[in-house]
């Protein structure tokens, strides 16, 4: 099962203090990748989608409310398809004409996420697929190449795809220099007359100033199956909060996987069942409340859970595989198995993502008056008692003489009022080019917090410095916006909106974690006694992870050929960012231990 991670998740924890409201739209592209924040409030429920439309009527849909059920529209915050708004643009001025479109605008470079169809049945006399395009400018900020759109096609059920290298926005007037305005394009479906096809709707984002806009799509008849359930919105809980892809071993409890099933069949489906199996099988899901069966009538949806108890006391990574079951035949088993979701037992590390993509800073907030004492950060939930030593993150100092302090927050789960509990020095990190970010830095607190069981923590990087005057300090830190989880609840950001400092989420979470004493051993500064060096994940993409690399350690990463394309030296535990590193086998050499690792990108 390979790893995705695009997948879909969000928060079920009654009482929570954290939301995604209404986000703000900011514009600094010193990252390349917008950023927006939101105000903590109550939490949003997760949206309802309209029933599934099981008919075999020709297809019609003009995206009036949602994205049909039976469609397929994947991606998560910026990077989706979704139904205009109110203020959306591209149809008449002042219009609020609902249609489908894709935020090209916000999402990363090169970003795709594809519309599909349900299952069509085209033959002779009904087999053209007819739909309205628009390309249209949203934002001031200019496009490089402009945004791009394939339609292609599967006869697979989805599971492969006729690849197109066809750009349909690029025959629009005006592409990438104003609105193209609403076209009408086809597509001929005759070579797959009698077959049962799908079409998608394939979008590359260029972060430059356009949405591309869908509407309209008119084409054969809906095909309608007779037994067939399939696998949507995949729900992780951990500690009633939802994804950590690192934590400590102390606070591995149980993790709950919720499915969003759907029947998409003309008969009702039976004993519908959600099955996880974590490890190949070293932790299954329960059954009885583990993994409920439903009943769904035809044109229905639920959402089933299951659940696994993993624990380890050493380095372990947990793979969990997800699929669905019903008493019927069902006539696409492939769109019953659910994308596997990985994670790490660790000696110490806690944190919400362990991947680097982007960087987040006091610049990324156009609309947000500059001010010393930002803080960027992540939450954290503690189900069992533990010491907390320290908080790291990644840090980039292009410029000036700022330093950066460490915070670590007890959160009020009632009031959502922050206290402080422990804090760090003040640290000046070194002045260095981009290429130099490499490493996760550990800043130990002055007094190490021990927190009780069930305490909500927020760990923080305080920005203190000349933010405001020629010349400017710079400190970034890391931060990924490609996270699983709801970034309302992941992130936190403490700025200055208006000349009041208040708390916000933003949407993308900043890479600061905690370091937790261990308790397998007596000091956490003796971790790597006795240890066996180990380097995480393989195969690895833009972040590698060194645990136990002993004091003053030198590591060195080798390519096929033998050719060292990156070292330092290091102690204790250190996280190497790859981002520069194309795909292939490397060697990592850790004094004496030598780890084959493969980059994929």
């Amino acid at each position: 099962m390979k790893k995705i991670y695009t997948i879909t998740l969000a928060l079920f924890f009654a009482g929570s203090v954290f939301a995604q409201n209404p986000t703000v739209k900011v514009s600094s592209k010193l990252d390349e990748n917008n950023q927006s924040f939101s105000k903590k409030g109550t939490i949003e429920q997760v949206s309802t989608d309209n029933q599934l439309k099981s008919t075999n009527a020709a297809l019609n849909e003009t995206f009036t409310t949602a994205i049909p059920n039976n469609w397929g529209a994947a991606g998560t915050g910026f990077n989706k398809w979704a139904i205009s708004t109110t203020t959306e643009e591209g149809k008449a001025t002042g219009a609020t004409v609902k249609f489908a479109f894709y935020n090209a605008s916000n999402a990363t470079a090169g970003s795709q996420e594809s519309l599909v169809t349900p299952i069509l049945m085209p033959v002779t006399g009904d087999n053209t697929l007819s739909y309205s395009v628009n390309y249209y400018k949203r934002y001031t900020s200019g496009a490089d190449v402009g945004a791009e759109l394939y339609v292609e096609v599967s006869t697979d059920y989805g599971s492969t795809w006729i690849a197109s290298t066809t750009n349909v926005l690029a025959a629009l007037p005006n592409y990438n220099v104003s609105n193209t305005g609403w076209t009408t394009l086809t597509l001929d479906l005759s070579a797959y007359n009698t077959q049962k096809v799908m079409v998608r709707f394939r979008a590359v984002a260029d972060y430059g100033w356009g949405n591309i806009g869908i509407d309209n799509v008119t084409g054969p008849n809906v095909f309608v199956l007779t037994n067939d359930i399939s696998a949507g919105k995949l729900f992780v809980n951990m500690n009633s909060f939802d994804y950590f892809q690192a934590i400590p071993n102390s606070q591995l409890t149980t993790v709950d996987y919720g499915v969003k099933t759907s029947n998409n069949g003309s008969a009702a489906q039976t004993a519908v069942t959600l099955h996880a199996n974590t490890n190949n099988g070293a932790f299954v899901s329960a059954t009885g409340l583990a993994n409920p069966t439903a009943s769904l009538a035809p044109a229905t949806f639920d959402t089933l859970w299951a659940n696994t108890t993993p624990t380890a006391t050493t380095l372990t990574e947990f793979g969990t595989k997800l699929w669905l079951t019903q008493t019927e035949t069902d006539e696409i088993l492939s769109n019953n198995n659910v994308d596997s979701v990985y994670f790490y037992g660790t000696n110490t590390q806690y944190f919400r993502t362990l991947n680097f993509t982007t960087l987040t800073g006091a610049y990324n907030f156009s609309g947000v008056t500059v001010a010393t004492g930002f803080e960027f950060g992540a939450t954290y939930f503690m189900p069992n008692a533990g010491r907390v030593d320290s908080i790291s993150t990644i840090i980039y100092h292009a410029a000036g003489t700022a330093n950066v302090v460490g915070k670590l927050y007890s959160i009020d789960i009632n009031t959502g009022a922050y206290t402080v509990v422990g804090q760090t020095a003040p640290f000046t990190p070194a002045v260095g080019a981009y290429n130099d970010l490499g490493t996760v830095k550990n800043l130990a607190l002055t007094t190490p917090y021990t927190a009780t069981a069930g305490t909500l923590l927020a760990a923080t990087i305080q920005l203190n410095g000349n933010f405001t005057t020629v010349p400017k300090d710079t400190i970034l830190l890391g931060a990924d916006n490609t996270y699983l989880g709801s970034t309302a609840i992941a992130s936190t950001i403490y700025i200055n909106v208006g000349g009041t400092f208040d708390w916000y989420s933003s949407s993308s979470i900043p890479v600061v974690g905690l370091s937790l004493q261990n308790p397998t051993t007596v000091s956490v500064n003796n971790i790597n006694a006795n240890k066996e060096v180990v380097v995480y994940p393989n195969p690895a993409n833009n972040m590698l992870n060194i645990v136990n690399a002993g004091n003053d350690a030198k590591i060195t990463i080798m390519n096929s050929l033998g050719q060292v394309v990156f070292n330092t030296i290091a102690t204790g535990n250190t996280t190497i960012n790859t981002e520069n590193l194309s795909e292939g086998v490397y060697f990592v050499k850790v004094n004496s231990s030598v780890s084959k690792i493969i980059i994929k990108k």
